[in-house]
């Protein structure tokens, strides 16, 4: 179990992710209470790779931030496996990190805010550190409570200097069950699977792939980080009623000769393996471990390994488009050939989203295929859903069969609620990729304003008034912002000013029932256009 906070816990060592009133009590002062014996195994340049310790919780705070998250696991805290890379609920983390300390702080003062959740998993208790030299301007003890130096006259045998404070245990699969839990209640999704190349999470088109693979760094093609390896640490679980605190006892140097000693609450968790020398090193630290009979009562052993990484945390963002613009591109040509027109569809989204991520913007091209890929998905539907709304109407005024009545409905709310996921994606898509990345080019911009005026159109046609006098502000807004660029930055006789000009008299016509508006708009625009085509040349108007 970890004793403190500092560690954010890992969900296991091959994870990915795709860019979704009780209390406990506090500790009584002879709780029956289980204590885990640790030492660690490391190598002299050897530094932990952190990722390991906190990509459950990295995933739940990118859900509440608004983003769509889905984790690809090969094993998670509601699908135990006894894979020995499957590291923590055998991890123990203590406050002695010198190298993430602002990380270390922000989840100290976060448990704070857990800890009287009692299905967190989390306990505030005495904490105890020992060293063999004295340490100076110790870089926690500001904010860590009721931090202070132990008299010399209180230290084991063999420990010259030491100090205490309070901090927190937790119960590793406890807290992440928890961390899962509130993950999945907040819209997150979680899918067990193992992968060769962290290349084969493109086929679900996501925004952004978070490598959070621990160990599989070593071997997972496309990440390859020959800095890791493995390793091996050794628990003991021991039953300790006496011991209402945490011990930790080592100074660097020690750690760097693989001597570093902890010993930690576990509340009846097991964890891992023994040695006999763990067992005689927190003896000597922590004589309460000792039964009446002077003997330790060990409950079990296990040994499991974790991540390690030299030089320390890998943590870099890296953008790999390859040549997945032409490829998708190529795609969506060939889904038109076929007719495949949501199969189009997908493949233009995919190609944007890359566009993007680099921040560039469109072809012509492009932008014409996401058009038709959209008109035909969306026109296909909107034509079936009026076509059922005239066999409800009939249905209606003739009042002879209501259970046809009610299943033309039926298939008619199906129908919207398609046209209404069509319609929000395509609108999605252009606020939050395409205008932002064609702010320098005019007519693309005049372009989506107008092709997401057309599509909240769409919405309002099939809404309640209530909704569809909503979407009707919504869509007249996107109208006006296309017609007044339009209005000073393309001739009358452009293309796209002219199809703005058409949609949004019907606009007027359809949504705002406005005769007289959409016959002045149409009749204007034409008259525009009219003075101007004497001065085309014969290939623009052709």
């Amino acid at each position: 179990m970890h004793n403190v906070s500092l560690r954010k816990p890992a969900l296991c060592n091959q994870s990915l992710f795709l860019l979704k009133a009780s209390h406990a009590k506090r500790a009584q002062k002879h709780p029956a209470t289980d204590i885990v014996l640790r030492t660690i195994e490391d190598h002299v340049i050897s530094h932990e790779d952190n990722c390991t310790k906190f990509r459950l919780t990295c995933a739940l705070l990118l859900q509440l931030s608004g983003y769509s998250v889905t984790i690809y696991t090969k094993a998670s805290p509601d699908s135990w496996s006894t894979d020995e890379k499957y590291t923590s609920p055998k991890a123990v983390a203590s406050l002695n990190e010198y190298r993430n300390q602002e990380w270390d702080q922000i989840s100290f003062d976060t448990f704070k805010k857990l800890v009287d959740d009692k299905e967190v998993g989390l306990m505030l208790v005495p904490a105890l550190e020992y060293s063999k030299n004295t340490i100076e301007n110790l870089w926690y003890e500001n904010f860590v409570p009721d931090f202070q130096e132990i008299k010399a006259k209180d230290l084991p045998v063999g420990q010259n200097y030491g100090f205490k404070f309070q901090t927190y245990c937790i119960n590793v699969p406890k807290y992440l069950q928890w961390v899962l839990n509130q993950f999945k209640l907040n819209g997150g999704k979680i899918k067990h699977k193992t992968f060769k190349s962290i290349h084969e999470l493109n086929i679900d088109n996501p925004d952004v792939v978070l490598n959070c693979s621990g160990l599989q760094a070593q071997s997972l093609n496309g990440v390859n980080d020959k800095l890791v390896y493995a390793t091996r640490g050794q628990t003991v679980i021991v039953k300790a009623p006496k011991v209402y605190y945490t011990v930790t006892a080592g100074d660097a140097e020690d750690l760097q000769a693989n001597d570093f000693t902890y010993v930690v609450m576990n509340d009846l968790q097991p964890c891992t393996k023994t040695a006999d020398a763990i067992i005689e090193r927190c003896v000597k630290l922590c004589p309460e471990l000792l039964n009446e009979d002077g003997k330790v009562d060990i409950i079990g052993h296990k040994v499991g390994l974790r991540p390690s990484r030299i030089g320390g945390v890998r943590l870099e963002g890296k953008v790999e488009r390859g040549n997945s613009r032409e490829k998708n591109l190529y795609l969506a040509k060939l889904a038109e050939q076929g007719g495949r027109y949501n199969d189009m569809q997908e493949f233009i989204t995919a190609l944007f989203k890359d566009l993007a991520v680099s921040n560039e913007a469109p072809t012509v091209e492009e932008r014409e295929l996401f058009a038709i890929a959209s008109k035909n998905v969306v026109g296909d539907l909107r034509e079936t859903w009026y076509t059922i709304e005239l066999i409800v109407k009939r249905l209606r005024e003739s009042e002879s069969d209501e259970e046809k009545l009610q299943t033309a409905l039926d298939y008619q709310n199906k129908l919207k609620d398609e046209i209404t996921l069509y319609c929000n994606l395509v609108v999605d898509l252009i606020d939050k990729n395409l205008i932002p990345s064609t702010k320098k080019d005019v007519a693309a911009l005049i372009f989506f304003h107008k092709m997401k005026a057309d599509y909240l159109r769409y919405l309002a046609e099939i809404s309640t008034e209530e909704k569809k006098e909503q979407l009707a502000v919504l869509a007249k807004l996107s109208y006006t912002t296309a017609a007044d660029i339009a209005s000073t930055e393309l001739p009358p006789t452009h293309p796209t000013r002219l199809g703005l000009v058409l949609n949004y008299s019907v606009f007027h016509y359809d949504i705002l029932n406005s005769v007289e508006a959409a016959s002045i708009i149409a009749k204007q625009g034409f008259d525009d256009a009219l003075a101007e085509i004497d001065a085309l040349e014969e290939h623009s108007y052709k």
